[in-house]
């Protein structure tokens, strides 16, 4: 299925000039989120933010990569000099510098803005998904889909808290929230979400004498 998502947002988004690394991690998360084909061109529709935001993640990867190669260049150029000059003067064995130490210090500072820049974009890709994945299944509830109202308040607090905390819950967590608001705000018009949800075309086994009933008051239909 991963490979049908992919294939999809590729031909819709063709003329967007997208690499393919973020067709790929989409088509990932689509396939994480349970997109079949029922659901797949809904997703695909919605998908423009999400592949912008993976190109975007994808071009500080390749960005601060090329960076941190150029500076390793310049400090091993630079190493290398030092290395040649010593190497001309009568080295005195309590001030020789230890070139490994130096090379080794050399590289881990010059790798060590590549890791801290790609740890923040694993924290900001986990903190996506998270979003997506909760806002996804506390929407398809069906009595999220007719509360939209309750639904709506529910989700911006819930939102409001996980930003709060750093974006650090999980989907599972920022869903029980959002839910844990929406339960209450619903429970006001006599809503009880634990149990089963009644659709409206599922109304033909309920009795409906106190339909009848008002009808026949409202003089629509005989008694």
């Amino acid at each position: 299925m991963k490979q049908k998502i992919k294939e999809a947002l590729q031909q819709e988004y063709k003329n967007l000039g997208l690499n393919d690394e973020a067709f790929e991690g989409v088509a990932t998360f689509g396939e994480t989120l349970g997109i079949n084909e029922e659901t797949l061109a809904n997703f695909v529709k919605g998908a423009k933010d999400l592949l912008k935001r993976e190109q975007s993640n994808a071009d500080k990867v390749r960005n601060a990569n090329a960076t941190n190669a150029k500076q390793v260049e310049e400090l091993m150029a630079k190493l290398a000099e030092a290395e040649a000059k010593l190497a001309t003067e009568k080295p005195k064995e309590e001030t020789t510098p230890d070139i490994a130490k130096l090379i080794a210090d050399a590289v881990t500072a010059a790798i060590q803005p590549l890791q801290s820049e790609l740890t923040n974009i694993k924290h900001t890709r986990s903190a996506e998904d998270a979003f997506n994945l909760a806002k996804t299944n506390f929407f398809g509830n069906d009595y999220a889909k007719k509360y939209t109202d309750e639904r709506d308040q529910a989700w911006e607090r819930a939102v409001e808290i996980n930003d709060l905390t750093g974006k650090k819950m999980t989907a599972e967590e920022l869903q029980t929230k959002a839910m844990g608001y929406f339960n209450n705000l619903v429970s006001k018009k006599g809503v009880d979400t634990s149990k089963p949800f009644e659709s409206e075309g599922n109304r033909g086994n309920l009795d409906f004498a106190e339909d009848k009933a008002i009808l026949v008051k409202e003089g629509l239909l005989k008694g």
